[in-house]
């Protein structure tokens, strides 16, 4: 099972797996709640922004492909702050024209409650972790994070991994690969667990 780097070239086909990933997913309905007929196509906007800011920055975009196409997709960032390039605060702007303030500020108050639970150290985020639905159970995550444990292994500046999740069958799962709550919060209707993997 080999872990790819995805590029520029692959967002696409990476915006595909993430997609319906998350299609259901309680954050996405949470953020998009008002899109109607349009969930489809703001969801899609959405997570290309979050892809788009880490292709921008450098960042890990790590794909699992299965005979041929992608299957398994993992979004992360690093502990460093980078200034916002104006063409990704031009991304932005045009996400908020199409999905609407108010639910760009939902969106911030997820990001929030996201904070309100990370352990206060440096580390490096999971921000997404997506199998295609007929995929799952087959290991493709577990080798996503991996990765992402290696990548904070190699960093100086990570203590770890935090991630996120908004689904409490998830606990689990995260705790066999070495997570542990570090805690909880909520934005508005909406309860996130807080899960910190340590490099120690």
């Amino acid at each position: 099972m080999k872990v790819e780097l995805c590029t520029q070239a692959q967002k696409e086909e990476a915006l595909d797996v993430l997609c319906d990933a998350f299609h259901e997913y309680p954050v996405m309905r949470y953020v998009l709640a008002d899109s109607g007929p349009d969930y489809d196509g703001a969801l899609r906007a959405l997570i290309d922004l979050f892809c788009q800011a880490r292709l921008t920055h450098g960042l890990s975009l790590y794909g699992i492909r299965h005979e041929g196409p992608l299957v398994a997709v993992s979004v992360t960032s690093d502990p460093i702050e980078r200034p916002t390039p104006p063409q990704l605060q031009e991304t932005a702007e045009r996400l908020i024209e199409r999905i609407g303030q108010e639910a760009w500020d939902r969106l911030g108050r997820y990001e929030d409650a996201c904070k309100a639970g990370a352990p206060g150290q440096p580390s490096h985020y999971l921000g997404m972790l997506g199998i295609v639905s007929s995929h799952q159970r087959q290991g493709f995550g577990k080798a996503l994070v991996a990765a992402t444990k290696e990548l904070a292994r190699c960093s100086a500046d990570s203590r770890g991994i935090l991630l996120n999740t908004e689904t409490e069958k998830n606990i689990p799962y995260y705790e066999k690969l070495g997570f542990r709550v570090v805690g909880e919060a909520d934005a508005d209707h909406v309860h996130t667990w807080s899960m910190f993997w340590s490099c120690e």
